[in-house]
């Protein structure tokens, strides 16, 4: 049984971690939503936080209180509507790269979760001058001083981000507790094995980009940016970037998506993208963007017999058969004659003789 355990846990920890979509698929996402109508929603989502704050949010300070991290006006969110439930719910989170970072390293509070021993992971830190950790805990701590339910909440409260390490990964539900999925604040996996500038552009890489969780329900949000450090256009190229990762991790893909929305954390959901009753998405990144409708198999199969008219004859074949029933006309047909008169002939030469 343990054997089988270890295992599951190497299997678990060599999933990749970041979503990478094909070329095809960001082709398709190109070619379904409308970047001018992205564009708008994000200005009036903009307009809207600014006239409720009473300023411009360009001018929103990020360590306020309006233009803080944790600020749910100030978190812009693309939220996915799904037309068939997934069965099962991951607690690990898929990363996603973005062409414009969310959050900025060293500007938000980070904390690392290890293997034991955690000084050895606090040493390499120092070693390569790496300031974008605020904090490290290794697993003993987490089964020791943050077991009790305050100690997990005041842990959670403290920092806005949680990395852990790909080895550990598979213990992390028990070892964090509901106190940290609750929170939404999910560890992002990352791989601390390597060394120099390679660990630091890891470690930098998963705190600049978002996530995605899969769940169980019909709904899914992902954070694409902040309305107090990111412009409209910023968060058009996040969508844009997010939207095809995100896809490529959904079952079903395009064909399976209801309706695409952009809201903050507690304003309006404004639409950008919905299916059409009755029509199939577009899956390819060649056909136009308005959906196209694409008749069941049978009903295609009985319109091909009604539509295709019949087949015509080679004209060779036809002069060919026309040939051979005149000579079979010209020739003269042989008499038939009947048993009987061929009997009473030969009855009658019996006779004779």
């Amino acid at each position: 049984m343990p054997a089988k355990t270890k295992i599951t846990a190497a299997a678990v920890a060599t999933k990749p971690v970041v979503a990478s979509p094909s070329s095809q698929q960001i082709g398709v996402a190109a070619s379904n939503i409308d970047q001018a109508q992205v564009l708008k929603a994000f200005g009036a989502l903009a307009a809207h936080i600014a006239r409720r704050n009473g300023g411009s949010s360009s001018d929103l300070p990020l360590d306020g209180p309006q233009g803080d991290v944790r600020d749910a006006s100030n978190a812009v969110y693309l939220q996915m509507t799904l037309n068939t439930l997934h069965p099962t719910s991951h607690v690990k989170p898929v990363r996603i790269n973005l062409p414009h970072g969310l959050h900025t390293p060293g500007s938000t509070s980070v904390c690392l979760l290890v293997k034991d021993p955690q000084r050895e992971y606090k040493d390499v830190l120092v070693q390569h001058n790496i300031r974008c950790i605020d904090r490290v805990v290794g697993v003993t701590k987490l089964k020791g001083k943050f077991k009790p339910f305050d100690a997990r909440r005041a842990l959670v409260q403290e920092h806005d981000i949680f990395l852990a390490d790909a080895r550990i990964v598979p213990t992390l539900p028990n070892l964090c507790g509901k106190v940290f999925f609750d929170a939404k604040k999910n560890p992002i996996t990352v791989n601390i094995q390597k060394n120099g500038e390679a660990l630091k552009a890891e470690l930098e890489s998963a705190i600049k980009a978002t996530t995605y969780t899969q769940n169980k329900g019909s709904c899914t949000s992902i954070k694409l940016g902040f309305l107090a450090s990111h412009t409209p256009e910023q968060l058009t190229d996040n969508l844009m970037a997010a939207l095809p990762a995100v896809l490529s991790r959904v079952k079903g893909g395009w064909e399976n998506v209801h309706n695409l929305d952009v809201k903050t954390g507690n304003s309006a959901a404004l639409p950008i993208w919905n299916a059409k009753l009755g029509l199939r998405t577009n899956v390819s990144p060649s056909k136009p963007l308005a959906a196209q409708s694409t008749p069941d198999k049978k009903q295609k199969k009985t319109e091909d017999k009604l539509e295709t008219p019949n087949k015509q004859v080679s004209p060779r074949k036809t002069r060919a058969a026309a040939a051979k029933a005149v000579e079979a006309a010209d020739k003269p047909q042989p008499k038939s004659t009947s048993k009987k008169s061929t009997s009473s002939t030969t009855r009658a030469a019996r006779k004779t003789k």
